[in-house]
């Protein structure tokens, strides 16, 4: 069985991370200064967290890789004891480091954690320092307590561009020996809202289904997502009669798109430059799709919402 090109196409070193070029930059600095602080990295899911920390460890350990890091979720341990027992063996190994390099440990979801055990974890840093760095990761920083901020550089990965991704599944595709048109790769990076693993794992769906031979039409014809043609439909209908425009934003739940999956068909269509709007209609339509997000996220009521936002989006 193939292995999942996340995995198997990962980047190895920092150069070839695409996106977030100053906090790549500013990483390899403290690799060739040899000196790294603690770490807090923050984003969304598929925005490189996991990816990033493992290229760091490995400049930054080279040889001493396997040895001297470890990763941890902290959703997957039973509580805040186990994180604690297995630190402090791994703290308490003998690795040989280059001078002034240290063990490192990654521990991912750390914003799953109690505040409780989170407060347990900035004492264990406190405990570890002399021979442990920590890179922490969460997909949302205000849930990390500001005592646990405060031992960490902070830093906010933000979403990759989509030209950043169609770079990254080009690179891709070049090892695999997989054939795309810009037309193809442009279609599976809008598609990602800027999570590249997300880009990733539609680009091998395709592959494997079009025989490494990937077109924009072969593409819509694999995958299963809400193209935006559709939400033009739906929106022209909308703004001329509202109850026609509703009954075919019905059918997307009917034929079980979720709503998330929907309001991110209305955010791509908003913002492709092909659709047709006047720049103060386009800011009204993006500031409804963003206001229903905001909603949804907040856990009310799903196809309320986006009933809502299609009235705001063509009122």
């Amino acid at each position: 069985m193939q292995k999942p090109f996340v995995e198997l196409y990962r980047p190895q070193t920092l150069s070839e991370v695409v996106g977030n070029q100053q906090t790549v930059e500013r990483l390899k600095y403290f690799v060739d200064n040899g000196n790294l602080p603690n770490i807090l990295f923050s984003s969304p899911p598929g925005m490189g967290k996991t990816t990033i920390a493992h290229c760091l460890g490995r400049q930054m350990l080279a040889d001493q890789f396997k040895q001297a890091f470890i990763e941890l979720n902290a959703s997957d341990e039973r509580n805040i004891s186990d994180i604690r027992e297995r630190v402090r063996t791994f703290a308490q190994l003998q690795v040989t480091l280059p001078v002034g390099r240290h063990k490192i440990v990654f521990l991912d979801e750390c914003d799953a954690m109690t505040s409780q055990a989170q407060l347990a974890l900035r004492r264990i840093m406190e405990d570890c320092g002399d021979s442990t760095r920590f890179i922490l990761a969460c997909n949302i920083v205000s849930k990390v307590v500001e005592p646990l901020q405060s031992r960490c550089c902070v830093i906010t990965l933000q979403p990759p561009s989509v030209e950043d991704i169609i770079t990254r599944l080009r690179q891709i595709c070049e090892k695999a020996s997989i054939k795309a048109g810009p037309e193809a790769l442009r279609l599976l990076a809008d598609l990602a809202d800027g999570d590249v693993r997300n880009a990733v794992n539609n680009l091998q769906t395709a592959s494997l289904a079009l025989q490494k031979q990937l077109t924009e039409a072969g593409i819509r014809d694999v995958l299963d997502f809400i193209d935006v043609n559709q939400v033009g439909k739906i929106y022209s209908a909308a703004k001329t009669r509202f109850d026609e425009g509703h009954s075919q934003l019905q059918k997307l739940f009917i034929e079980g798109y979720s709503a998330d999956e929907i309001v991110a068909a209305f955010y791509r269509f908003g913002m492709n430059p092909k659709t047709v709007m006047t720049d103060q209609t386009r800011a009204k339509f993006l500031k409804a799709v963003a206001q229903c997000h905001a909603r949804l996220a907040g856990g009310i009521n799903s196809e309320l919402q986006v009933a809502r936002m299609l009235v705001e989006a063509t009122e």
